[in-house]
């Protein structure tokens, strides 16, 4: 008759893989600031100061090593500079770029229509820079960011009226590529400033 096998009493241990370490001095310290609570974040005004003491002294430290460029309008550069005196006389060189001239601004939209593969057909031209000379003197100009606004909106009527010229009484609705591709003097937008901050 054959002896009764013999079942364990204890668990068997864990595979290495599985079995849990005791925590690191480290572990426990990185756990500990984990748990406790984050002081109560400053204000906006005071956590821009503290960046722009961090950025000065990380010039000051590294100023062998490292090139910054610190880039904005005018208005708004003039008052980063204001925020700790001294910051303005730390950049060594001050570069102003003044804004395009009208003709130089409908030469950016001509190149936009046709990097788009839009045409400037007849009055557009004439219209984008009439447009262009009013917008420039209004609030929000923004250069060839403007450009491309208006040209994005000049697009859109020129497909609202090529649609309503083709679905008009008459029309046998055939749209060439011509047609589709280019922008007329209708198309440019008309200046509205209760939507400057949309140019």
């Amino acid at each position: 008759m054959e002896a009764p096998t013999t079942l364990p009493t204890s668990r068997p241990s864990a595979h290495p893989a599985t079995r849990r370490k005791p925590p690191r001095k480290r572990d426990k310290e990185r756990l500990s600031a984990a748990k406790r609570p984050h002081p109560r974040r400053p204000s906006s005004a005071l956590t821009g100061q503290e960046s722009i003491e961090i950025l000065l002294n990380v010039m000051e430290n590294n100023k062998e090593d490292l090139i910054v460029v610190l880039a904005g309008y005018q208005d708004k550069m003039e008052r980063f500079y204001s925020f700790i005196p001294g910051m303005e006389s730390r950049i060594g060189n001050h570069i102003e770029f003044p804004n395009y001239e009208v003709d130089e601004l409908v030469e950016i939209g001509s190149v936009m229509c046709r990097e788009l593969e839009y045409i400037m057909g007849d009055g557009a031209v004439e219209g984008l820079k009439e447009y262009l000379a009013k917008r420039i003197e209004l609030p929000f100009f923004a250069n060839a960011r403007t450009v491309r606004n208006a040209i994005d909106l000049a697009r859109m009527r020129a497909a609202i009226r090529i649609f309503n010229e083709k679905m008009a009484d008459g029309s046998d609705g055939v749209v060439s590529e011509e047609e589709l591709q280019t922008i007329t003097g209708a198309d440019i937008p008309e200046l509205d400033e209760d939507a400057l901050v949309m140019a």
